[in-house]
């Protein structure tokens, strides 16, 4: 079977499955990742035939089952085992992969994955989240018109060092809802759609994407405010830094609800404390204040 080598997430995988979305990188004998095409372990058949759709453990290992396309198990932060339907469509396994999957492998190695996009402004890179709702893939898409350069859609992985907080490039594409493409005029036929459950299209960044690592400026946390009726911004610190950074994080609500956040998860997170500054960007519930949340962005990256 062929193999195919990618550098995602700061990773060397080597995969059974060609990813067209990825760039290819230099054949290594000692990958970071396996993707390889095979049987889930018999004791999960259980959970698809009960309609489960998902089951972790501790996230030394983890299985999800997603409908059209495959089953994954991800084991020890090493492996991603993939078991395609019948007729099954390889764009949508292969968008699981890159996300969920290896996503997932990330998570059990303690490396944090953030919800939110990365930009290049000023070769540092912004981190922008946000809660669905919130704003951040207009904003993004608004930044990205200024010719800012393009590291990573919807999960950003940070690699934490005594020297600095860097955010690893993923892959040069952005996933847009039909009334974004719609909005910004971007021609439907001629993107691919991926994501027929979301009603989600690919829209490649080639032109704009940054294949390097870059230290992170700062974090910026989109919000919606009910009771102010002008956008502003807010610096957190001490328990509401942290706090933030787990409500952020890709699977919070399994790290809050199930397993708690590891130590070595938590570590990282105490010296990004110390290395990079987080704001939150309120804007009013009603109203067009996409202009207005730019200003502030603005004004938040020059204190950064």
């Amino acid at each position: 079977m062929n193999k195919f080598y990618y550098r995602i997430y700061g990773l060397t995988i080597v995969s059974e499955i060609k990813i067209q979305e990825a760039y290819e990188c230099e054949v290594t004998s000692t990958p970071d990742v396996e993707v390889v095409v095979g049987g889930i372990p018999e004791f999960l058949r259980d959970a698809k035939a009960k309609g489960y759709g998902t089951w972790t453990g501790n996230f030394l290992n983890a299985w999800f089952n997603t409908p059209g396309a495959a089953q994954y198990y991800i084991e020890r932060g090493r492996t991603i085992i993939v078991e395609p339907e019948e007729n099954a469509n390889m764009d949508l396994v292969c968008s699981m992969i890159l996300s969920a999957g290896l996503c997932l492998v990330l998570l059990q190695r303690n490396e944090p994955v953030m919800h939110g996009s990365a930009i290049a402004i000023d070769n540092k890179a912004v981190l922008i989240c946000g809660e669905s709702g919130a704003g951040k893939s207009t904003i993004t898409l608004e930044l990205l018109k200024r010719n800012e350069g393009f590291l990573a859609d919807d999960t950003v992985r940070l690699r934490v060092e005594t020297s600095g907080v860097y955010a690893e490039p993923t892959y040069p594409q952005q996933k847009l809802c039909r009334d974004q493409v719609e909005k910004y005029d971007f021609a439907a036929e001629k993107l691919r759609y991926i994501d027929e459950f979301r009603d989600k299209f690919a829209l490649m960044r080639r032109d704009i994407y940054v294949d390097k690592a870059l230290p992170l400026a700062c974090m910026i946390i989109l919000k919606k405010s009910r009771d102010r009726e002008k956008v502003f911004s807010k610096q957190l610190k001490g328990q509401e830094f942290l706090t933030a950074l787990i409500d952020n994080l890709y699977l919070s609500d399994t790290y809050k609800n199930i397993t708690g956040v590891p130590i070595e998860l938590m570590q990282k997170f105490i010296m990004l404390a110390s290395q990079v500054m987080i704001y939150e960007v309120y804007r009013p519930m009603e109203g067009d204040t996409v202009e207005a949340v730019l200003t502030e962005i603005d004004k938040v990256l020059q204190l950064c």
